[in-house]
């Protein structure tokens, strides 16, 4: 790769390629998708490229002196300064054969027309360990823009369509995953503001399990 003096975001990538594998553990990713409610409807937070051709969760390598559930944190508080989550749970690893090239920063540089050694550590296979967390819209912010992504958009789970790399699939794994919790612990207190009706505590599980729920039959279980 040729970098010029003048091009800064060539000279971060060149300096990330040849600092982070000293820094980071290589064959891990963190993937973080971020839940909150409201309007009615369950939202998750995206990242957005500069272009605006390209969606993705969060995303993040764990540095080497710290375990996996800090390093979700800090990602979380380093993208949206989030100091606020209100729930953090790992859900889902994902090692699939096929996630060689298929991570956001080596999806990024290849859309940026950045070419990399085919025997870089970015392009190695990748296990992504997923977290879910549940967080107050209102008390997210968005960080100076990164090399790739200029901004925050909470899209309805309804209405998410191609994300980059395997996100999509993500994204529905936990879904289920937040469903299962919410039938068995009391996390659904999360997404709602500290005084709720039963009217809204059912508007979000219609959202959460995307379907109907019969008035009656909902107050009847939660009042059991």
């Amino acid at each position: 790769m040729e970098y010029t003096d003048n091009n800064a975001v060539y000279k971060d990538v060149h300096i990330f390629l040849e600092t982070a594998s000293g820094t980071f553990l290589s064959e891990i990713l963190i993937n973080t998708v971020v839940f909150s409610f409201y309007n009615n409807n369950l939202k998750v937070l995206l990242l957005q490229t500069g272009e605006g051709c390209c969606y993705f969760l969060p995303e993040g390598y764990v540095f080497k002196d710290e375990t996996i559930d800090d390093a979700s944190l800090r990602i979380l508080q380093q993208c949206f300064k989030l100091k606020d989550i209100l729930y953090n749970e790992q859900f889902h690893i994902s090692d699939e054969t096929g996630q060689v090239n298929e991570n956001i920063f080596s999806v990024m540089l290849r859309l940026s027309g950045i070419e990399i050694p085919e025997d870089s550590w970015v392009n190695t296979r990748k296990v992504s360990v997923c977290y879910y967390s549940l967080v107050d819209r209102f008390k997210v912010f968005p960080t100076a823009q990164d090399l790739f992504s200029s901004k925050l958009v909470w899209v309805d789970i309804r209405d998410i369509s191609e994300l980059a790399c395997s996100h999509k699939d993500i994204i529905s794994k936990a879904v289920l995953k937040l469903q299962e919790d919410m039938d068995r612990k009391p996390i659904a207190y999360n997404l709602l503001n500290k005084t709720f009706t039963l009217k809204e505590l059912q508007g979000l599980h219609e959202a959460v399990f995307q379907k109907k729920i019969v008035s009656a039959n909902f107050q009847r279980k939660m009042l059991c």
